[in-house]
């Protein structure tokens, strides 16, 4: 019986002595498994003894240690778990993001926070455990998912390296903010670090997106520019704090002025409905293609980036192409031009009518008079009754169609001589 007992005590003795509680050096011991298809061991790494996390692809292969005593982060002044960790096999550019989880908890529910890895150096990682999920408590179980199934690299099989697992205070800085970010090499017009959205005229016809560099206030930060894939398009670019879970996204959208002409290849950018219509590039992506209600004034319409002056009289004619294609043989559809947001002329809407009869394309062109001044907001109006404050000829009225609806294809869209 006392050799029992003894041996009972020596048993107590060596699971005591390998206890799974933070710090994990991995010099004496490697208490994580692997789950979900993931395996572990302790290797050796230029003389130090660390964790090997080896992945399988699947979406959630991971590390986990349950610890011997439930692991209490509700202090957010010492909640943040510190860790080496290195990809040996990632290119020197390469971004991974990782998922740190808490499971088991004494109350509410698991607790998860993203942080990201970049190349395959050793990095300082510092995740503050008060930006997950939910409000910190106690927990028997840690988690590291190396390419978690939320991510932006789910299923890659790689191999990671992590050490010196503790917890503690933040050290590492939490800076996910910039000092400059420039357009093809100058900084962008009214550039704040605290700014994150961003608008930036390209001229009409560009097809090369800009180039976007960014500069971090923080040297440990790390900032990933994502080119817009096309124009006009939304260039992003994602700054990650010292600390690898801070992080902060700053857009830069590239349009071209809206202003005249209107070709509509490849957008319709600017251009919306009101009243009902809805507005698409058509099959081709290379015209205004309207599909309109039955509501009296719906229209559709643009609002230029700088109003368009229409005070020459000798460069003031509107013409564009303008085709239903649902209307009868013969059927006639009345509708409007709208020139609004008018200032320094004649005073309120410079307005006309116009018609279409069948399927035909008409070619409209109306020469506006003088005396106007400039205009912020263009409306056409699909179908209409007679439009009053006439300023074009010709002026083709009384046929109103404002109940009616259709499908109507417009291009072309110019004003000069």
């Amino acid at each position: 019986m006392m050799k029992k007992i003894t041996l009972l005590i020596m048993l107590l003795t060596v699971s005591l002595g390998f206890a799974q509680s933070l710090p994990f050096d991995f010099e004496s011991s490697q208490p994580f498994v692997g789950g979900d298809g993931a395996t572990v061991s302790a290797i050796d790494d230029g003389g130090n003894q660390v964790l090997e996390i080896v992945g399988n692809g699947a979406q959630w292969d991971h590390a986990k240690v349950t610890f011997a005593s439930v692991l209490d982060l509700s202090d957010s002044d010492n909640n943040t778990i510190k860790f080496k960790m290195k990809a040996p096999g990632a290119g020197a550019t390469d971004v991974q993001e990782h998922l740190l989880k808490f499971e088991s908890p004494s109350s509410g529910g698991d607790l998860e926070v993203t942080f990201t890895t970049t190349g395959s150096d050793w990095q300082d990682i510092e995740v503050d455990m008060d930006n997950g999920n939910t409000t910190p408590t106690s927990y028997g179980d840690m988690i590291i998912m190396i390419d978690w199934g939320g991510g932006p690299t789910s299923g890659t099989t790689a191999t990671y390296l992590v050490d010196d697992i503790s917890i503690g205070a933040t050290t590492t800085g939490t800076d996910a903010t910039l000092s400059d970010l420039t357009v093809d090499g100058s900084t962008i017009t009214g550039f704040d670090s605290n700014t994150t959205t961003y608008t930036v005229e390209v001229a009409n016809g560009t097809t090369v997106v800009p180039t976007v560099a960014a500069t971090t206030n923080d040297d440990g930060a790390t900032a990933v520019v994502t080119p817009a894939g096309s124009l006009p398009g939304d260039t992003t670019i994602e700054v990650t704090a010292a600390n690898g879970t801070t992080k902060k996204t700053y857009t830069i959208s590239f349009s071209f002025p809206i202003t005249f002409p209107f070709d509509f290849e490849g957008s319709t950018q600017g251009w919306i409905g009101d009243g009902g219509p809805g507005v698409s590039n058509g099959s081709g992506s290379d015209v205004l293609e309207v599909t309109a209600g039955v509501s009296d004034w719906d229209n559709v319409q643009v609002t230029f980036t700088t109003p368009v002056d229409l005070s020459d009289d000798d460069n003031n004619t509107l013409r564009f192409t303008i085709q239903s294609t649902t209307a009868a043989d013969n059927e006639i559809h009345q509708h409007g031009i709208s020139f609004q947001d008018t200032s320094g002329g004649a005073a309120g809407s410079y307005e006309a009518n116009f018609q279409t009869t069948g399927q035909e394309v008409a070619n409209i062109e109306l020469d506006f008079t003088s005396g106007l001044g400039t205009s912020a907001k263009l409306v056409i109006f699909t179908d209409v009754g007679d439009l009053g404050a006439i300023k074009a000829t010709p002026n083709v009225a009384g046929t109103d169609t404002k109940g009616l609806s259709g499908t109507y294809i417009i291009d072309n869209i110019t004003l000069g001589a």
